[in-house]
Formats: C-alpha cells, sequence, structure tokens
C-alpha cells in the first residue's frame, strides 16, 4: 500500500470507479429528467458529472485527473450509442451541449472538490 508524508494511505481513485459511479447516477436521476432541452440536458449532466469530477478532485493525491475526462467521454460515447443502437432519434445540438456540459461539470467538481481537501 503507498503511503504520504503524515504515514496514512494514499486515497486513490480509479477510472472504472469513475465510470460506476458515473452509471449509478446515470440509473438513479433518468427517470427523472424525461424532458429533452437545453436546459434538463445541463442539469442532468450535473447530476452526473459534477460528483465524479467533485470525487476525482478530492481524491486527487494519485488519481490522474485527465482519466476523469476520458471517462466521461467514454462514457457520454456508449450512452450516445447504445440510444442509436436501440433507434431512439439523436439531435446534434444536444450533443454539442452534452459534451460542452459534461467538460465543465467535471472540471468544476474537480476544482471544489480540491478545495475541500484544503
Amino acid at each position: 500500500m503507498n503511503y504520504g508524508t503524515s504515514q496514512e494511505p494514499i486515497r486513490t481513485l480509479k477510472p472504472w470507479h469513475l465510470g460506476l459511479l458515473m452509471f449509478a447516477f446515470y440509473l438513479f436521476w433518468s427517470g427523472y429528467f424525461t424532458e429533452l432541452s437545453f436546459a434538463t440536458q445541463i442539469v442532468f449532466n450535473f447530476a452526473i458529472f459534477y460528483p465524479a469530477g467533485f470525487m476525482a478532485g478530492y481524491f486527487s493525491a494519485r488519481s490522474r485527473l485527465r482519466d476523469v475526462f476520458l471517462t466521461g467521454f467514454l462514457f457520454n460515447c456508449l450512452t450516445y450509442g447504445l440510444a442509436f443502437v436501440g433507434g431512439q432519434s439523436i439531435e446534434i445540438g444536444y450533443v454539442g451541449v452534452d459534451f460542452i456540459s459534461m467538460c465543465l461539470w467535471i472540471y468544476t467538481g474537480i476544482l471544489v472538490g480540491k478545495r475541500a481537501v484544503r
């Protein structure tokens, strides 16, 4: 086990932990956000990606923060891929808002998580 300077274990957060966290929040919140609008998409992304960014920022002693963005990107691509295969109609404008707000919420969560540690 890795130890820091104070002989406490260094907490790390693996990318699959983040994916599992995002998936759990997706399953929980997907029933509440059924209306298709830009505002709903932004709030839904807050509910999914902000907690993952916060956890990554909080445990960033050894976690690589780019893994959070990569995990979020792969999670979004997977959900859009599954929606496409399932026959859902996908509007390109919502995809753009989705990816931009995802990056903003993850980055905000990382900043707040780092600040919470101090």
